[in-house]
């Protein structure tokens, strides 16, 4: 394995915000003010993620032809790919973080 593409691709989910928000759309597809009101981010911001995780194929982004216009954020296959790993993570996190 490339050592630099591991980090590359390490990035997307460790990337800062990125685990959260992709942690937010494992629970369902999202609106982007659903994400924006749970997570102290700027819009700026979590813009430029969900840009890139729908670049890096991990979710896509629908759009609903109806007024006013509702978008929504969900899951790829290769996003949901990553739910073990969250999974796993998270279980690491509450077994040596505790107290």
């Amino acid at each position: 394995m490339d050592p630099f593409k591991f980090q590359a691709d390490n990035r997307l989910l460790f990337g800062r915000w990125n685990y959260i928000i992709m942690k937010e759309l494992l629970s369902g597809p999202k609106r982007y003010s659903d994400i924006k009101r749970t997570l102290p981010i700027t819009g700026t911001a979590l813009t430029d993620r969900l840009r890139l995780f729908e670049a890096e194929n991990l979710i896509m982004r629908r759009l609903y032809p109806e007024m006013p216009i509702r978008v929504e954020y969900a899951l790829t296959d290769k996003g949901e790919a990553l739910r073990p790993i969250v999974e796993a993570f998270e279980r690491w996190i509450s077994h040596y973080n505790e107290g």
